[in-house]
């Protein structure tokens, strides 16, 4: 339980973090900050973030609520098994599997070593044959608890293994380890311990349950890094393109609009990434040749397994979708407005310029308003930093009471953007 509630506890601060850092970018945005970009990116992975923490809340919570679960139980088989990853690097997989007493198939992860109650050892936990008493969270997989069964105290023969599964199993049917070539070891001294059974004769519960990535990894990563490398490229294309942008007009708005397709961007490759995985999933499972490339051609998966992790993964990306397209629809809503309502221009009259200061939890920001008195007697306020005035107080002059034109940009009805001010040849 300790170990669950640590879980809910991390997932309660990320939820926390979150919401901080979304209410510090809506405050941002709401308050018409130059750093509205930087606010909008930052609100949209924190709000990702959020939706991770609070899945994870939810799960943790429900566990908790339903208990553990206590079992008696046979270490059914372990094995680790060695391979090599796409980049060619030594890989070492373990396979640890407990049989409960009604028939069930449990794949044990994630255990600690103080897991192991009474003096057992994690060398009785992985001898296939050894009679245990285990306690469990189901979902995620906690192990509590586990003891030697006191009532079983010798552990059941490879022979004895076999026919729990098959009561018509003979010792002259089986192919014992020969057919477990990358196979190394499974932490016993003993070559005849049954950590391998007879595939062929037993049910297909018998044997490790991967998921369905595990079936063709290299698929899936090969997804991942196309994907992965497109979003660099992107992000990257579009912070030099924005380095080369101004801050006024024009070239304002598309910085905007850059920021608000990189955001959208994230929602795209989930909803792309959801597209292709289904894709993958589904030959994976019926494509005997696709498997084979990673040499899981024989593998089995049952059917209720596949339909849950298909099921699963198309409803956390649709989630995902909706999550990560909030920020960039609002995002894009402004800069493509100000796009189509173009510049507006104006006959104003220059009130002056105001110097404000905000002062933040760790900050200071200083900005500049300019106003504006338009004829009917409405005031126009451009706001820009403190720091970066010149290029407005060049063209509106340093007294007030000037008679100009306004060109500007407003992202759809927002704040506006200066474009350019020029005298107004009425009062020529």
């Amino acid at each position: 339980m300790i170990r669950l509630i640590e879980r809910l506890t991390a997932a309660g601060f990320g939820i926390i973090v979150a919401l901080y850092i979304i209410w510090l970018a809506v405050v941002d945005i709401a308050s018409g900050s130059s750093n509205a970009g930087g606010a909008m990116a930052g609100g949209a992975m924190a709000l990702a973030l959020l939706c991770f923490c609070l899945y994870k809340a939810a799960i943790y919570v429900i566990a908790l609520h339903r208990g553990p679960r206590t079992a008696h139980a046979m270490v059914w088989r372990y094995v680790q098994v060695h391979g090599t990853d796409s980049d060619g690097d030594p890989t070492t997989d373990t396979i640890h599997t407990l049989r409960l007493d009604d028939g069930e198939i449990i794949h044990v992860s994630d255990i600690r070593i103080e897991s192991l109650r009474d003096g057992m050892t994690m060398r009785q936990f992985t001898t296939p044959g050894e009679h245990v008493i285990i306690t469990w969270y189901e979902k995620p997989f906690i192990c509590t608890s586990v003891i030697l069964d006191p009532e079983r105290p010798v552990r059941a023969t490879p022979e004895e293994r076999h026919r729990i599964l098959n009561p018509n199993w003979t010792p002259g049917n089986t192919t014992t380890t020969a057919s477990t070539a990358s196979v190394v070891g499974n932490g016993t001294d003993s070559p005849d311990d049954g950590s391998w059974i007879d595939t062929d004769n037993l049910a297909p519960s018998d044997g490790p349950k991967p998921t369905i990535k595990d079936l063709a990894p290299t698929a899936f990563r090969t997804l991942n890094y196309v994907l992965t490398t497109i979003t660099g490229v992107l992000i990257a294309a579009a912070a030099f393109t924005s380095s080369r942008l101004g801050q006024y007009g024009i070239q304002s708005v598309i910085k905007g609009l850059l920021i608000g397709l990189i955001l959208a961007w994230f929602a795209l490759w989930v909803f792309i990434h959801m597209v292709v995985k289904q894709v993958l999933m589904h030959r994976a499972v019926t494509d005997p040749n696709f498997r084979a490339r990673d040499g899981h051609e024989s593998m089995y998966l049952p059917q209720e397994q596949v339909d849950n992790e298909q099921r699963r993964s198309l409803i956390h990306h649709l989630l995902g979708v909706i999550a990560l397209s909030l920020l960039p629809a609002f995002a894009l809503s402004q800069s493509v407005g100000a796009l189509i309502e173009g510049p507006q221009t104006v006959p104003v009259t220059y009130q002056g310029v105001e110097r404000r200061v905000e002062e933040g939890d760790d900050s200071v920001n200083i900005y500049a308003d300019f106003q504006f008195r338009t004829e009917d007697d409405k005031t126009i306020t451009i706001t820009t930093d403190w720091d970066k005035r010149a290029t407005i107080e060049r063209q509106v002059g340093e007294e007030s009471g000037r008679h100009l034109l306004l060109t500007y940009w407003t992202d759809n009805g927002s704040v506006p953007t200066f474009d350019n001010a020029k005298p107004d040849p009425k009062y020529e």
